[in-house]
C-alpha cells in the first residue's frame, strides 16, 4: 500500500488543507435540502397552476365506458353460446 505522501497528498490525505475534509460531504446534503423546497417553492407550484389554468380553459370529457358491466355480457355470451349450440344441436 503506498503512502499519502507518494500521491503528492503530503502527511494525510483525508483532512486535506484546513480541516477543508467535510465541505465536499456537507455541502452536498445541505444543497439537496434547499434544492427540495426551492423545486417545491419555484416550479411545483407553477406546474399546478398552470394545470388549473388549462383545465379552466378547456375542461375534459367525462368519459364513460360502454355501459356494460360485466354480468349483463357474461349473460349475453351465454345466451350467444346456447343459440350456436342449439343450431349445432339441428343439424
Amino acid at each position: 500500500m503506498s503512502e499519502p505522501w507518494l500521491q503528492g497528498w503530503g502527511t494525510n490525505a483525508f483532512p486535506g488543507p484546513h480541516g477543508y475534509w467535510w465541505v465536499p460531504i456537507v455541502g452536498p446534503l445541505i444543497g439537496a435540502a434547499i434544492a427540495v423546497y426551492v423545486y417545491e417553492w419555484m416550479i411545483s407550484r407553477t406546474l399546478c397552476a398552470r394545470a388549473k389554468l388549462l383545465q379552466e380553459k378547456q375542461p375534459r370529457v367525462e368519459q364513460k365506458g360502454l355501459g356494460f358491466k360485466l354480468e349483463k355480457l357474461q349473460k349475453a355470451l351465454d345466451e350467444v353460446r346456447t343459440q350456436i349450440e342449439a343450431e349445432e344441436a339441428k343439424q
